[in-house]
This record gives C-alpha cells, sequence and structure tokens, in this order.
C-alpha cells in the first residue's frame, strides 16, 4: 500500500501510476480545506450543473411509451439530487455565517501569540520579514519603507523588544540565529 499526500504530487502522477503499473494509491490532504467560502462556492457550482442537467433533461420530455418510465425514473432522480444539493448549500452557508471571520489577540491562547515571529532575546529585536512582491520596482519600494520603520527604532507594545523589519532576500535581511 501507498500512501502520499496530495499537496506533493500532481493528479498526472497518480493517474500514470495506475495506468502504467496498476498501482492505486491512497491520497490525502495534509492541509484540510476548512475555508467555508470555498465550500459554498464549490457546492453552489455544483448545483448550478446539476440545475442545467435537470432543465436539458426537463425540456425533452420522453414521448415514447415505453420510455416514458425511464424518463420519470431519471427526472426523479435528477430533482432529488437537486434538492439534497440546495440542502447541503445552505447548510453550509450557514456554517459560514457562524464562523468567525477574525480571531480576536486576547482569544489566542498565550503560546501562539509568539509562535510565528522572529524573536532575538539576546539582541533584543523582534524581526518582521515580508516576503518579495511582483517585481523589482515594487522590492525597492517597500524596501524603502521599511528602511524608514527601522529608522523608528519602536518597541513592540508591551515589551522591550525593538521591532525591525526586512525584504527576505535582500542585503540586510539575515536569517536570525535559532
Amino acid at each position: 500500500m501507498l500512501v502520499f499526500g496530495r499537496e506533493g504530487y500532481s493528479s498526472g502522477f497518480f493517474k500514470e501510476l495506475w495506468q502504467s503499473h496498476r498501482i492505486a494509491c491512497i491520497t490525502y490532504h495534509k492541509f484540510p480545506r476548512l475555508n467555508p467560502d470555498g465550500l459554498v462556492r464549490s457546492l453552489q457550482g455544483k448545483l448550478n450543473r446539476q440545475q442545467c442537467l435537470f432543465a436539458a433533461h426537463t425540456i425533452r420530455p420522453e414521448t415514447e411509451l415505453d420510455e416514458v418510465p425511464k424518463w420519470e425514473s431519471r427526472n426523479r432522480e435528477l430533482k432529488e439530487h437537486l434538492e439534497s444539493l440546495e440542502q447541503e448549500l445552505e447548510r453550509d452557508k450557514q456554517q459560514r455565517k457562524e464562523t468567525p471571520h477574525h480571531l480576536k489577540w486576547e482569544e489566542l491562547p498565550e503560546p501562539s501569540k509568539f509562535e510565528r515571529l522572529s524573536r532575538d532575546l539576546e539582541r533584543g529585536e523582534l524581526r518582521v520579514t515580508v516576503h518579495p512582491l511582483s517585481n523589482p520596482r515594487s522590492n525597492r519600494a517597500v524596501s524603502e519603507l521599511l528602511n524608514v520603520f527601522n529608522a523608528t527604532e519602536t518597541n513592540y507594545p508591551g515589551t522591550k523588544l525593538k521591532l525591525t523589519y526586512a525584504l527576505i532576500g535582500s542585503q540586510e535581511f539575515q536569517k536570525p540565529p535559532t
């Protein structure tokens, strides 16, 4: 049995394994998608496609007597599926409304507050790193702005840590010791 994380491989990789070697793979998402907006958009798309199928099916009713029961059965299946998608969409929309969009600083557990921040306690620094932008001109502008911020020598509120800003990949950026 082979188990793969989906994030590291393309769907073509799994297709190739199956077609050339008849190897079936179990895949999983390391980072499940919990984005309620994405779930709602996905369901809305499925619902729209299902509504089109239903409309196309009902616009051409069967006239042959022996085909009518099959047509009615298919019509019933499509309608049931459509209704279940509508219910699921309403449930997910309600869940999206109930999902908090922002987390207050006070609600974060204490260890998580500085978890992703780079601290150098010996030098008394709290480093904020900015990823490069889409073009060199924007990078130069951001770099100048970060230099202005650094010149203010501002301390992080409630601490004695001095905020320092750096653009990743610039001369000013040096990875702090861990």
